[in-house]
């Protein structure tokens, strides 16, 4: 039984913080996706919604590529366009991946 304490315990260990979590909003021809966050990190995300076209109510999702910053609540991804019209959330937000990222004042500066 100790072996199998030792590999949870050293399994707690290495995993990695909590992710960053995502909530979408809609407004007038906008969808905003804002992150919260401990840690900079890379994620691709996906806020499905839906919009009126032509009279008919169509679903879609906005599909992002961010870095993450350290914070509450900070605008992560925006997708505007005259043709989202009454947008509106349609379920939570879809992380494909996220993985950890460094902070770019930690970077080694180019000379």
């Amino acid at each position: 039984m100790r072996p199998a304490f030792i590999f949870f315990a050293a399994f707690v260990a290495t995993t990695p913080a909590a992710a960053a979590t995502f909530t979408g909003e809609a407004h007038d021809h906008t969808v905003i996706v804002f992150s919260t966050s401990k840690t900079y990190e890379h994620c691709r995300m996906s806020q499905p919604f839906s919009f009126t076209h032509e009279g008919e109510r169509l679903t879609t999702a906005t599909t992002c590529n961010i870095y993450v910053v350290p914070g509450v609540h900070k605008e992560a991804c925006r997708a505007t366009h005259d043709l989202i019209v009454d947008p509106k959330i349609e379920g939570p937000v879809t992380i494909e991946k996220c993985e950890p990222g460094r902070d770019p004042a930690a970077s080694p500066k180019k000379k």
